[in-house]
């Protein structure tokens, strides 16, 4: 019996030098046991190879080993929809040619935990919760792998100096690679398709991204943070969203954004411009961090997380945009002294999100069919006039805050117009005699009982502004040599008035108005005319009509103009008269053949 157990011992040493005489696992599957039995047999250092087949297991590395499978299509360690795949727990690790699949819920594919100098090559990880999780992980690479139908592809978290290089990720359902809390990584040469979200950064300083190419995703591309650094990252232009470049400017003065680009991110700058752009499916349209005295102008802005984003910025002018079907049209964090105005935002779920913002003046703005038209949240001493609150399911949500909340809802005696807001305008001014309350301490006291409207007239290197609150809607606008002039059109068998506001600049009393030619049924200068600007109000009864506003020596001359007109059409008409009837005449006698 004794020399039994002595040949047994002997042949089952034979056979664990056959199997590990260059440390790998016999390609004639002589091996019996698992992979993890091999894994913890195995000394630091030895390569292990691990032939075709399909390994239903949860291997743990903890010593400095080499995996290669024998092809990353046939060599497939399956977690059978249970826990962690493959755990990474030593440094100098290199995993390679495998098939990691189907691990459990919240679970990794393959997990890194306070690993370095370790490498993932040549893999395809699927069907997990995370492809690759890096955690308080250093110095490690992640290079040409193929991960895809994973919640998350590659996550990074407290991770540093890592390298996400020449990977193919795709079809992953949340995001392709997401960085949190990790700094000075390299995120180089990937393709990114087909996720809902792209490349992100959350809470991440220092990290190095070049030569992505990312398509088809839903959101790109998208940076988050509490604090400057998390807002300073290396990317240059070589970054491409559909074709298009990312533009991630840091610590740039005085440039405009050129017109081709795909994502724009603005940090730490001063005196940017951008402008006529058309953005489309991405976290933010620009996004500014930590920049002032900028200007966005003319964008077109759809279907982002959020159309445009101001974070801790401050002296920005945000004019003639247009931001639609966002889920946050234009959101403000920490951003102080900034003015909004003029700027159409319709189908959003927020229209403009005030966030910790205070001191901005936002005027003049369209806030039409969004879920809520503003979302106030501890924002203090901002101004809003102007604006036309149109059809929002909420015009203002005013969040519950621990401090009291108070915001200026009008300037100079005339506040916002709110479609709902079912006032009278005793004084017949255009102005609302009854308040539109918003809470207990915010009510617009003075709403306005038409739609606002602001037409710009540019006249040499000067422009004016020629404002007008109308229950009509106003179109066709123009001022040419001092007589201003549009159209006001209303279905309803009511009477229309208009509020006009002219500066004197532009045109001096004494006025004169005429609708469809003819005196309006009122007309009279507003007592809240002041040296700078003359405020009309005047009425008419709707329907399509154009309406002239001249200075009063101005209509004369066009009432004389006009006499002299047809004086003279009237002197030359018998002439022309005869004329035609001597041609007939003449015509008539002309010898013309029998028939």
């Amino acid at each position: 019996m004794a020399r039994r157990t002595v040949f047994l011992a002997f042949v089952s040493l034979i056979l664990l030098l056959v199997v590990f005489e260059d440390c790998s696992i016999g390609t004639s599957r002589t091996w019996s046991g698992s992979l993890q039995e091999a894994i913890d047999a195995a000394n630091p250092g030895d390569i292990i190879r691990v032939p075709s087949g399909t390994y239903y297991e949860h291997l743990v590395v903890t010593k400095s080993l080499t995996l290669i499978g024998e092809g990353n299509a046939t060599t497939i360690i399956d977690g059978n929809g249970t826990g962690t795949v493959m755990t990474v727990k030593a440094s100098s690790v290199y995993i390679s040619g495998f098939t990691i699949q189907r691990g459990g819920d919240e679970q990794p594919g393959v997990l890194l935990d306070h690993v370095t100098n370790s490498t993932i090559e040549g893999n395809r990880i699927s069907d997990n919760n995370y492809g690759i999780f890096l955690s308080n992980s250093e110095k490690n690479t992640i290079k040409d792998n193929f991960v895809n139908g994973n919640m998350w592809g590659i996550f990074l978290e407290d991770s540093r100096n890592i390298v996400i290089r020449s990977n193919t990720i795709s079809n992953n359902y949340r995001r392709a690679v997401n960085l949190d809390s990790s700094d000075n990584n390299i995120i180089d040469e990937n393709i990114v398709k087909d996720h809902v979200q792209g490349i992100y950064l959350t809470s991440s300083s220092n990290n190095l991204l070049q030569n992505n190419n990312l398509t088809g995703n839903t959101y790109g591309f998208g940076v988050f943070g509490s604090e400057l650094a998390h807002f300073i990252q290396n990317m240059d232009d070589s970054n491409l969203i559909d074709g298009k470049p990312i533009l991630y400017w840091v610590n740039q003065h005085d440039k405009q954004i050129q017109a081709d680009a795909s994502y724009i991110a603005v940090v730490n700058s001063t005196g940017i411009t951008v402008k006529d752009l058309k953005l489309t499916h991405h976290q933010e349209g620009p996004l500014f961090a930590y920049t002032v005295n900028s200007t966005i102008e003319n964008m077109y802005i759809s279907n982002a997380k959020c159309g445009l984003r101001l974070i801790s910025c401050e002296g920005f002018k945000m004019t003639d945009n247009m931001l639609s079907g966002n889920a946050k049209g234009l959101r403000l964090d920490y951003s102080v002294n900034n003015i909004i105005k003029r700027n159409i935002i319709t189908e959003n779920h927020e229209g403009i999100f005030l966030d910790n913002s205070r001191d901005n003046i936002i005027a003049g703005n369209t806030m039409s069919d969004n879920i809520r038209g503003m979302f106030v949240y501890y924002s203090i001493h901002n101004i809003i006039h102007h604006n036309n609150f149109i059809n929002n399911e909420k015009h203002v949500f005013i969040a519950l805050h621990r401090i009291i909340v108070i915001n200026v809802w009008e300037m100079n005696s005339e506040g916002n117009y709110w479609s709902d807001h079912a006032g009278s305008d005793l004084d017949e001014d255009g102005i609302g005699s009854d308040p539109y309350i918003l809470d207990t301490l915010n009510q617009d006291n003075h709403p306005l009982m038409g739609l606002f409207y602001d037409f710009t007239v540019t006249r040499e290197e000067t422009s004016e502004h020629v404002a007008a609150t109308s229950n009509s809607t106003i179109s066709n606008f123009n001022f040419s040599e001092g007589v201003i002039s549009f159209d006001v059109a209303n279905a309803d068998l009511t009477t229309g008035f208009c509020r006009v506001t002219i500066p004197l600049s532009l045109l001096d009393r004494p006025y004169e108005v005429l609708v469809d030619g003819s005196p309006p049924l009122a007309l009279k200068e507003l007592a809240s005319s002041n040296s700078t600007h003359a405020i009309l109000y005047f009425t008419y009864e709707h329907s399509t009509r154009k309406v002239i506003i001249v200075p009063e020596y101005s209509l004369v001359t066009l009432l004389l103009f006009t006499l002299v007109t047809l004086a003279i059409t009237a002197v030359h008409w018998p002439s022309r008269t005869r004329k035609s009837v001597t041609n007939e005449i003449s015509e008539d006698s002309l010898w013309k053949p029998k028939a």
